[in-house]
């Protein structure tokens, strides 16, 4: 039913995209691209979903996710890129509660949690770590790697100010006395808001099965035996273990490894039938990384059968199986023990010959399959949509975008387990289909600040500052600043209170316009996209007469702080950045960079928007979406007749 007038007043959005992982981000830089103005919300602190947990991606081991997408360079980051889009909204922290109206007109209503630190104010400078005498279970490596009551989130996520676990935090007020800036409020309340939105895509992500319902596997009770997302982070440079094989009860080297497949997954004794789809490829992709950290490690497989999604994943497989000290065993674990003197974990199972064999490791790794995250069922009865047997969302056999109610779309693990590939293909055909449903909004270019006379006829002179982020990174800032104040071309070299605060804000003015540069260099943590920092970096720029062009910032928290375990690859990894940014900066001419305008026009009527080529199943559905979609679409196809193979299927 149409919306009452009382909902005039509220916030408009084309499309609100519920879950902000790889699919909902996919889906919303992709709307934004065509015009949209999207609101993107997730009950996280922080946008992202499990893009945190990964450094490399199969079937390239390598970062995959800067190449989401299409023509950007490998500097591109969703998540960090994201704040910076005019046209996107973050909500986190967010949950929806209700969705009332219909296609073209919905009015969704959202409760916000409380975050107890206000992002405006913090600086991540780290104080209230000092003092916080709380400690829990961290959300990715659980035991492993306790995180304090207040914490700071994974070094990508948007925002990036600290946050309160309510479940472990005491109140003691600790951390409120130490923040430097007041940021931390205890009593801060949640809050009910409500926008408007053409379309709803949901993208709400998955939940990884839990391993401790598989008792003969020993997982939470003996001290060796890890889920595949722990192990994702140990073999991860930015987890607790800097990427160093360890072992849980001793911190030895663990260098023999056992993977277990299909835990959670076809097992219709723990209620998971289905097969996750990702489990196979993940251990494959883990092994192979652990015999690139240690030569000396030696893997084993243990798995029922192998299940390779297409062409490339196949061939990736077919590598490791081949692969020295990676050894593949087709059996059935049984259980899997400890021995209380050596702490081996000790693998029992049953060969192809139905034989009874015991073997011992350092280190059991538990493959676990992937279910509907905890959220699904109040999330899809605030929709309005069904779910399958399974607790999927429930979508159309021939337009999987489609959930069981016109103008709500789904996509990505929340249809059913998926990889990062067909995750964002989905989300592709899903924002699509949203974005027939909302005509693009003109954006106005802002005017750039004007600039000071003269600037394009003045030589380079480049300062460099060095922000106080906290004092983690004390000993790191210490070395680099050694190094820079030996490197040429570099007029200033200077220490300064953190950009996200006032008076950084002030010193980098004020030292900047007394010593006549026109070119910056910024290092401090955190800095890119966090919101303080922006202004004040805005403020800078228009008090001296520079475009933006004319600063680089180098955010600290890309490298591990001083403390770990491996200090040069901070320092030499911090170091180079910095080297290339001021190189960058004294070979750039002074000039604005372009204003993001987004004004679609409609194409002469001779030109054509697109051309597609073969008019089969998908060459039809594309061409037809992007006619939805107001675009001029050239469909070729070489048979006489459209259709491709599905006419052979006709009745």
């Amino acid at each position: 039913m149409p919306l009452s007038a009382r909902d005039e007043h509220l916030e408009r959005v084309d499309v609100a995209v519920i879950g902000a992982g790889i699919a909902g981000l996919q889906a919303a830089f992709l709307l934004t691209s065509l015009g949209r103005r999207v609101a993107l919300l997730d009950t996280a602190p922080w946008i992202g979903g499990s893009f945190h947990l990964l450094d490399r991606t199969f079937p390239t081991d390598s970062c995959g996710l800067c190449f989401m997408e299409a023509g950007l360079s490998p500097t591109f980051c969703p998540t960090l890129e994201s704040a910076r889009n005019p046209l996107l909204s973050i909500y986190p922290l967010t949950q929806v509660t209700a969705v009332e109206g219909q296609a073209g007109d919905f009015r969704l209503t959202l409760r916000q949690l409380p975050r107890y630190v206000d992002p405006a104010r913090c600086t991540a400078c780290g104080e209230c770590l000092a003092v916080c005498p709380v400690s829990g279970p961290s959300f990715d490596e659980g035991t492993l790697a306790p995180r304090q009551a207040i914490y700071r989130p994974p070094w990508r996520a948007v925002p990036r100010a600290f946050v309160i676990d309510p479940t472990l935090c005491t109140h003691c007020g600790a951390c409120v006395e130490a923040c430097p800036e007041g940021a931390v409020e205890l009593d801060m309340p949640a809050q009910t808001l409500a926008l408007r939105a053409g379309a709803v895509i949901t993208a709400p992500g998955f939940e990884p099965f839990p391993a401790e319902r598989k008792g003969e596997y020993g997982f939470g009770v003996l001290d060796n035996v890890v889920t595949s997302l722990q192990f994702e982070r140990m073999i991860s440079f930015s987890g607790s273990t800097r990427g160093r094989l360890v072992r849980p009860s001793d911190g030895r080297p663990a260098r023999r490894l056992a993977f277990i497949s299909c835990v959670g997954s076809r097992d219709v004794s723990v209620g998971r039938p289905y097969c996750s789809s990702i489990c196979c490829m993940i251990t494959a992709k883990q092994a192979a990384i652990a015999r690139e950290l240690d030569a000396q490690a030696s893997c084993t497989v243990f798995y029922i059968d192998l299940r390779a999604q297409g062409r490339d994943d196949e061939y990736y497989m077919a590598r490791r199986l081949n692969a020295p000290g990676i050894r593949y065993v087709r059996c059935q674990v049984s259980t899997i023990k400890q021995s209380q003197r050596t702490r081996d974990v000790i693998i029992e199972y049953w060969d192809e010959a139905g034989q009874r064999q015991e073997e011992s490791f350092d280190l059991a790794v538990l493959a676990v399959g992937f279910g509907p995250p905890a959220e699904a069922a109040a999330l899809a009865q605030a929709l309005g949509i069904e779910r399958n047997e399974l607790g999927f969302a429930r979508t159309s056999a021939l337009r999987p975008a489609e959930s069981s109610r016109p103008g709500v779309f789904a996509a990505g693990a929340f249809r059913e387990p998926k990889d990062i590939v067909h995750s964002v293909v989905e989300a592709g055909a899903a924002a699509a289909l949203a974005a027939t449903l909302t005509p693009a909004a003109p954006l106005a270019a802002e005017e750039p600040p004007p600039l000071r006379p003269g600037l394009e006829d003045e030589p380079p002179r480049l300062g460099i500052f060095l922000g106080e982020g906290g004092r983690q990174y004390a000993a790191l800032l210490e070395d680099l600043e050694r190094r820079l104040r030996r490197l040429r071309g570099v007029a200033r070299v200077e220490r300064i209170p953190s950009l996200a605060s006032p008076a950084g804000r002030d010193a980098l003015l004020q030292r900047a316009s007394e010593a006549g540069l026109n070119r910056l260099v910024i290092v401090d943590a955190p800095l890119r996209f966090a919101p303080a920092a922006e202004a004040n970096l805005g403020q800078v720029l228009r008090g001296l007469g520079l475009p933006d062009s004319a600063v680089e910032l180098v955010d600290m928290d890309a490298w591990p702080p001083a403390g770990c375990d491996v200090p040069a690859r901070s320092v030499n990894g911090l170091w180079d950045s910095v080297r290339m940014a001021a190189a960058g900066l004294l070979r750039r001419p002074l000039t604005p960079r372009p204003a993001i305008t987004v004004s679609p026009t409609p194409p002469a009527a001779e030109a054509l928007d697109a051309v597609v080529m073969g008019g089969g199943p998908a060459g039809i559905s594309a061409a037809l979406a992007m006619a939805e979609l107001g675009l001029r679409v050239l469909l070729v196809e070489q048979a006489p007749q459209l259709g491709g193979h599905l006419r052979e299927f006709a009745g």
